[in-house]
């Protein structure tokens, strides 16, 4: 995992070329001047970027996703549970593209609390980028959100949770 160089703000996109948004996201990140890695399973597959541009490195394969959210200041994604996650559990905040009635109740339920813009409706990119990185509230509440639940470990909800089926199997 290597940002593209330069000093403007580093954001880690995972997107789908065929997702809604994603080429105009990219857009308005890059002339905001962003560094964007950006993890899109069909440009790692060899299909063309949609964009180009030496502010953007497109990853060959999936990205470490803790060692992403450890050196980048904002989040884009489709709101999938897992990245959406791991990066309030890391304290980043998310401008979110959802695809699916999942994702879209993840996004909303993040731009409730404030650590994100929801981009489902009517989209002004350069506002969404300018103000996830210049309002302090989205950076504030994500933060509180992974203060919130610090030492959580997915592994160990698992385990648990296995444990607890197991129980509940034998009780039967």
């Amino acid at each position: 995992m290597a940002w593209p160089d330069g000093s403007g703000p580093r954001v880690f996109a995972y997107l789908r070329a065929s997702q809604a948004g994603s080429r105009e996201a990219l857009a308005a990140l890059l002339r905001r001047g962003c560094r964007v890695l950006c993890y899109m399973p069909e440009v790692a597959s060899g299909a063309q970027a949609p964009i180009t541009n030496p502010l953007l490195r497109f990853a060959r394969a999936p990205v470490s996703m803790p060692a992403a959210l450890a050196t980048c200041e904002l989040v884009v994604c489709h709101a999938g549970e897992a990245t959406t996650a791991q990066a309030l559990l890391a304290g980043r905040p998310l401008l979110m593209l959802p695809v699916s009635a999942e994702s879209y109740l993840m996004a909303r339920r993040v731009a409730e609390i404030g650590a994100g813009i929801n981009a489902s409706g009517p989209q002004d990119w350069d506002g969404f980028v300018r103000d996830l990185l210049q309002a302090p509230g989205y950076r504030d509440a994500a933060g509180a959100f992974a203060r919130r639940h610090a030492g959580f470990d997915a592994a160990r909800r698992a385990e648990a949770l296995a444990d607890r089926f197991e129980e509940m199997v034998r009780r039967r």
